[in-house]
């Protein structure tokens, strides 16, 4: 016995979409190991229900602490960086998430940040229309249902998570998932509310993410290149350790 703590996330397997994200779940998460990415650990069926044991982040998730923490530019970076190399062994491994949002990434108290819910993940190379994701996450091109969308998707996904730590939701968040949808296929993202309060280099990173042609959308590995988020200064043991405290204050853990 270990005494380790784990989650568990139960699946009832009622239809057989459910078994094929469960499927699917595994088989990336068996592919996709990486510090940035939640740790499956293993899996079995009892009584009708999928059980999948995976790492406890003791943090909690991005979601929860984007309302509790103040997140600085300098922190929002930190975040990003970590998401971004997460994102990057997904899309090495020739998957698209398609559900990049802040509930779907983990914090825990070494403050390592980790992607999870891998069960809408699909291979780039599968022919896709589907409109599969979140609304007001989703990338244009998903939301026209273009034919082969790639993993640009997860990309804008990812500028929507930004604008969500910055200012609390993704573009168009006051508005209904029919009209954000809406909103997004004509006029695509808004710029950053309160622009003043980042730097130029910030809101131009996050602006690449919303290229509505995803052809010049950038790559994961194009933005890990970007010299944002190549720059870890300030970066520092006490910065770190003030962080993951507050996240932990933020979560009932001190």
């Amino acid at each position: 016995m270990t005494k380790e703590q784990v989650a568990i996330k139960v699946i009832r397997t009622r239809f057989k979409k459910d078994v094929k994200y469960i499927s699917r779940e595994i088989e990336v998460h068996t592919n996709c190991k990486h510090p940035n990415i939640v740790l499956f650990l293993y899996s079995f069926l009892h009584e009708g229900r999928v059980y999948i044991i995976m790492e406890y982040c003791d943090a909690g998730s991005l979601f929860d602490a984007i309302q509790a923490v103040t997140l600085t530019e300098a922190r929002i970076i930190f975040v990003m960086q970590q998401i971004l190399q997460g994102l990057a062994c997904i899309h090495d491994h020739n998957y698209i998430h398609r559900d990049i949002k802040s509930e779907n990434i983990l914090l825990n108290s070494r403050g390592e940040v980790k992607i999870a819910d891998l069960g809408l993940c699909v291979p780039i190379s599968t022919p896709q229309k589907s409109l599969v994701g979140t609304p007001h996450w989703m990338a244009p091109e998903l939301i026209a249902r273009q034919t082969n969308y790639d993993d640009k998707v997860d990309v804008w996904s990812f500028g929507c998570l930004c604008m969500e730590m910055c200012q609390g939701g993704p573009p168009y968040a006051n508005f209904s998932s029919v009209k954000a949808v809406f909103y997004v296929s004509i006029k695509g993202a808004p710029p950053l509310k309160h622009s003043d309060r980042w730097s130029p280099e910030f809101n131009h990173f996050v602006s690449r993410c919303f290229e509505i042609d995803s052809a010049e959308r950038p790559t994961v590995a194009q933005l890990l290149a970007d010299p944002l988020m190549s720059n870890k200064e300030g970066q520092t043991e006490e910065f770190v350790a003030t962080f993951v405290k507050d996240l932990l204050i933020a979560a009932g853990k001190l």
